[in-house]
Formats: structure tokens, C-alpha cells, sequence
């Protein structure tokens, strides 16, 4: 009785190892999808149609597409229709080459993928005797025919030429049809007459909005921005304003994915440096007779390279700022007369505010004007 017993309590104690380790392998597979499908707002593909020279389908042409940069090789096989898709490929330029027996090699340099999008290459393959490489410029599509979304990308030749005032990279979006600044605080920016927080901002297709507080975060960011990066640290940009795909959720308003940089086979750095001050700025209509104080500093670069070649990268950058702003205020404050009214326990508290510099009709109220320098 003693031994049923203790293979009955072993064969317990086995269905419940099997139990967890089969939860533990659900749950694995779970966050496995849910990556893929993050990932899937900022990879883009390429897709296309092999045929002959007649427009008949081609199966079984072998498709290539490598990265130059970093040495990244894809592979795909046409189908019995001609058709193909390579998938998951990070923004960047690309060569595309396609190869079948008894076929000519056709090979398409340069072809660019942005930030989520889809690049259609068809391609016509001849037959050749000999081996013969027929180098074809890569297709420039003038209307998006994969999608009906509405977008516009910033690639990394615009994130890093264009101006912009404060080194805010949300601001980029303002190029996009259809998209405001509201206010001079971080991300305020509305698309098609929606509010501020209806946004959605994406990093490295990690959802960098904060939907619970969106109005304050950070103490002076506005507009839901939970994240942020350095300019220095942006591939592209791609700004959806309408009609984006349900991969794109919680979102009214625009949807604004960026895709940070990573590194190659060579080593690159940066470094830059801006100052603005208040030496050429005019004088705000509510100032008194001095501007208030203005000095702003930004620094930082940018160093990455290769730690396997072919295989491991690394990419880092810093930023920092340096800021000595002033602004002009002004307010009601209790006038001499008043003050001279009141309880000697209240002289104290009155004292740590100004004295009025204008009257006004109430002989107890004035108006003050001061201003404030915050470091």
C-alpha cells in the first residue's frame, strides 16, 4: 500500500510539472506574437512578381536581398504563381537580385525601405545562353498601391538637415499634410482638427504614448509623450495621419513612428554643439525695460560600429542642454494702503510679496510686473 502510494504521489507531482512547463511554454509563445506584432509598425518588406518574357509566371526564381551596410542576407523562393514576399527588413537600402536556371540575372541596386512600408519589385526575367547580369534601376512608385493609409516619412537625410527649433524630432511631423503645432511645449502637435492627446507616438515600434496622463508628463512635456530621444539618434520618421491599418492602435488623431539608428560594419561619429541667446530677440510686448534672460546650450554625438562583423552592432548617443530662461510675468497684488490695514501677524506673508507698480480702480488691489529666471 505504501509503495501505490508513493508512485501515485510521483505521478502527481509529474502532471504537474508538465502542467506548469506547458504554461510557461503558452505564455512563451504569447510574448513571441505580441513581439512580432510590435515589430511589425516600423519593419518594412519587399513583394513582387517574377515572370517571363512572355508575362507568364516564373516559380521557383530565387530572390536575394542584401543589406550592404551590414551584411544582412535574406532569401525567398517564388511561388507557383510567381509571387514572393521577404519580410522583417529594418529601414535602410537594399540590392535586390533575382536568379533562375536558364534565365538571365537580374539585380536592382539601391532599393530604399522606410519606416513600415511595402516596396513592390516585378520583375521580368529573359532567357540568356550565357551568363548575363542586367542591372535595373530600382522602381520609384509615385502613389502607395500596397495601402490606403495616409503617411508621410522624414528619412535620415531630412531628420538630420532640416531645422529644427529645440531638437524636438516631433516637431519633424509638422511637414506631414494636415498636422499643427498647438502650443511651444514638446509634441504638441494635432493632425486633421483632433486634439493634442489623441496622438499616438511609437519608438522602435514600442508605444511610447502615455494614454492615463497625457496631458503632463515628464512635468513640462505636453501631448503624451512618455519617451523621448535624442535627434541625433533618429533614422526616420513616419507620420500616419488617416486610414492606417488596425496594427496602428490607440489612436485618433496621428500615429508617429520613429525607428532609431543602428550601427554597420564601419565606424561612424558625430558631435555637434547650439547656443541661442537673447542678443537678436525683440522685446515681448508685456516685458519691462529689459528683455528677460535667454541662453541655451545643446551638445552631445553619436558613436557606432561594428562588434561582430556581420552579425552585432552597437550604436550610443548623448545629449545633453544647458538652460537660463527668463520670462515676464505679472499679477494683482494687496496695495501700500491695504497692507498698512491689516493684523501685525499678517506683516510677514505680505512682505515676501511685491509692491504694486500700477494702480487700479480698487484702492486695495495693484498690478505688478516681474520676472523670473529658472536654471
Amino acid at each position: 500500500m505504501a509503495t501505490a502510494a508513493s508512485n501515485g504521489g510521483k505521478q502527481i507531482k509529474r502532471r504537474l510539472v508538465w502542467a506548469r512547463l506547458g504554461v510557461a511554454m503558452r505564455v512563451a509563445a504569447l510574448l513571441l506574437v505580441c513581439g512580432k506584432a510590435s515589430a511589425q509598425t516600423t519593419l518594412g518588406l519587399i513583394q513582387g512578381r517574377i515572370t517571363d518574357a512572355t508575362g507568364a509566371a516564373l516559380p521557383g526564381a530565387t530572390i536575394i536581398v542584401t543589406q550592404p551596410t551590414t551584411g544582412l542576407l535574406r532569401t525567398a523562393v517564388s511561388n507557383e504563381l510567381g509571387l514572393y514576399r521577404v519580410l522583417n527588413l529594418h529601414p535602410a537600402e537594399y540590392d535586390v537580385a533575382v536568379e533562375h536556371i536558364g534565365f538571365a540575372k537580374v539585380r536592382f541596386g539601391s532599393v530604399k525601405i522606410d519606416v513600415g512600408q511595402t516596396v513592390v519589385v516585378n520583375v521580368g526575367m529573359e532567357v540568356a545562353k550565357v551568363a548575363v547580369i542586367m542591372r535595373v534601376a530600382p522602381p520609384m512608385p509615385a502613389v502607395n498601391a500596397t495601402g490606403p493609409e495616409i503617411a508621410n516619412t522624414i528619412d535620415t537625410r531630412g531628420v538630420n538637415e532640416l531645422p529644427l527649433n529645440g531638437r524636438d524630432f516631433t516637431r519633424l511631423a509638422l511637414f506631414a499634410p494636415g498636422m499643427v503645432q498647438t502650443v511651444g511645449l514638446l509634441a504638441s502637435i494635432a493632425v486633421n482638427g483632433t486634439s493634442v492627446s489623441q496622438n499616438n507616438f511609437l519608438l522602435d515600434g514600442i508605444d511610447a504614448t502615455r494614454i492615463d496622463d497625457s496631458y503632463q508628463s515628464n512635468g513640462f512635456e505636453r501631448g503624451s509623450r512618455l519617451q523621448t530621444a535624442s535627434v541625433e539618434s533618429i533614422e526616420e520618421i513616419r507620420v500616419l495621419t488617416a486610414n492606417y491599418s488596425a496594427e496602428y492602435g490607440r489612436a485618433a488623431g496621428a500615429v508617429i513612428s520613429a525607428v532609431t539608428k543602428s550601427g554597420a560594419n564601419a565606424l561612424h561619429g558625430s558631435g555637434y554643439a547650439f547656443f541661442r541667446n537673447d542678443r537678436f530677440d525683440a522685446r515681448n510686448f508685456f516685458d519691462g525695460p529689459q528683455k528677460p534672460v535667454f541662453n541655451m546650450k545643446q551638445f552631445g554625438g553619436s558613436l557606432s560600429g561594428p562588434i561582430r562583423r556581420d552579425r552585432i552592432f552597437f550604436f550610443s548617443s548623448y545629449e545633453g542642454s544647458r538652460k537660463r530662461l527668463g520670462a515676464t510675468a505679472s499679477g494683482t497684488v494687496p496695495s501700500a494702503a491695504f497692507r498698512a490695514r491689516v493684523a501685525p501677524a499678517l506683516a510677514p506673508l505680505l512682505t515676501s510679496i511685491p509692491l504694486p507698480t500700477e494702480a487700479t480702480s480698487s484702492p486695495d488691489i495693484g498690478l505688478v510686473q516681474y520676472s523670473e529666471t529658472t536654471d
